[in-house]
């Protein structure tokens, strides 16, 4: 037996698009305008969504003939146009080692020299585990991280991690040293020359309460 197709009109689908959207803002963003939209409300975003594009390629076209009528050099092309190599010329950085203070990252070309081990892609449980699941909890979204490879059936929270760069480190939990050590102690004399000595009075009688 053939499977057959409901066709269906495009208010009909126009409207299941809106129910898609909103039940989906509204697990994952309940706060958010969006997730209170009504349907009009809805049709009335995409007609000013259209009508913004319509004026942003109307004002483009204008300038082009603008450009056209002055007999203008052409404008060089933006930093997104041009290719790493050509933006940078000779600089060379190394293996595993991207453009921002020369750190080692994945985020750069030759990334996988220089590893021991390279993490698999993560599975889709993993990815929703760390996406939309994640974010029902109001902590966000974390890119998963990396694991040992294992035996197939073998769930991924079994895996242990694999180093990861720090600077590759997504929301890494400060350590004791972290917060700490960067705190100056300031001795009484210094203190009674920053803000005086009647407010450092005052401040160091409160912490003795």
């Amino acid at each position: 037996m053939l499977p057959t197709t409901t066709a269906t009109s495009p208010e009909n689908r126009e409207h299941n698009q809106y129910l898609l959207i909103r039940n989906s803002m509204r697990r994952l963003f309940p706060l958010s305008d969006v997730a209170r939209w009504t349907y009009a409300e809805y049709i009335q975003h995409r007609k000013d969504i259209l009508k913004d594009e319509q004026d942003r390629l109307a004002a483009k076209l204008a300038q082009k003939e603008k450009e056209a009528t002055l007999n203008l050099q052409p404008i060089m092309p933006a930093f997104r146009d041009k290719k790493i190599p050509e933006f940078y010329g000779p600089l060379l950085y190394g293996a595993s080692r991207g453009a921002v203070l020369c750190e080692p990252t994945i985020w750069c070309q030759g990334w996988e020299q220089g590893k021991e081990e390279i993490a698999p892609w993560p599975t889709w449980q993993e990815m929703k585990w760390e996406g939309d699941d994640r974010a029902k909890t109001h902590v966000g979204r974390f890119l998963p991280l990396p694991r040992e490879p294992g035996p197939e059936g073998l769930h991924w929270q079994q895996l242990s991690r694999l180093p990861q760069y720090p600077f590759d480190e997504v929301a890494r939990i400060p350590t004791l040293e972290d917060t700490h050590l960067p705190v100056d102690e300031v001795d009484f004399e210094a203190g009674a020359e920053l803000i005086g000595m009647a407010l450092l009075k005052t401040v160091m009688d409160s912490n003795k309460l």
